[in-house]
């Protein structure tokens, strides 16, 4: 089954995203997907094993996530991704997670480039594909929306600004210093 995104991100806008949802509620919804697809769902232990090294962010995401699965038809299109791929996603959805790992809730609930990117990232963990895109159409649509390559963008973009600043500082004090030797 092949996503309409616009649709989603629709839905989306439309159920007001006010807060994520509870851990335990999250796990339910998640694991609910599994069920629906006739797949094992996490297993308990991983569930735990998960939230002592993902932490907090995480806890927000798992709701987060589970709120946009309620809300919208993204559930239905995980379920037939996942039962058409027949494959043990358990695994790969603590990547996904990670993947996504600086976005909070209220960046992926209040940014749309946030929410779409979150979207697309759990599309491309359950095996979905994207109405009207190829792969590698989703696949540059991704890169662009990556919010870590964003961070990290500006961070250099910051790095270059503050050598440009103490360029400019030390030629300044150069400057100030060949203009004393005239003076004196």
């Amino acid at each position: 089954m092949d996503c309409d995104i616009d649709e989603v991100v629709t839905e989306v806008e439309e159920a007001s995203l006010h807060s994520p949802f509870p851990l335990d509620v999250a796990i339910a919804v998640i694991n609910d997907c599994f069920r629906m697809a006739d797949v094992e769902p996490v297993r308990d232990a991983d569930w735990e094993r998960w939230q002592e090294q993902l932490g907090s962010l995480w806890e927000e995401q798992m709701g987060i996530v589970a709120h946009l699965l309620s809300a919208t038809s993204l559930r239905w299109v995980t379920v037939t991704a996942l039962r058409s791929d027949g494959g043990d996603r358990r695994d790969e959805l603590r990547r996904f997670f990670e993947r996504i790992e600086p976005l909070t809730a209220e960046m992926i609930r209040s940014n749309s480039f946030r929410r779409e990117e979150c979207i697309r990232r759990w599309l491309q963990w359950c095996g979905a594909k994207i109405r009207g895109e190829n792969s590698k159409m989703s696949k540059r649509r991704l890169e662009q929306l990556d919010y870590r390559a964003t961070l990290a963008e500006y961070q250099r973009a910051e790095a270059a600004r503050e050598e440009e600043l103490e360029s400019r500082m030390e030629r300044t004090r150069k400057q100030k210093t060949a203009a004393r030797g005239w003076r004196e």
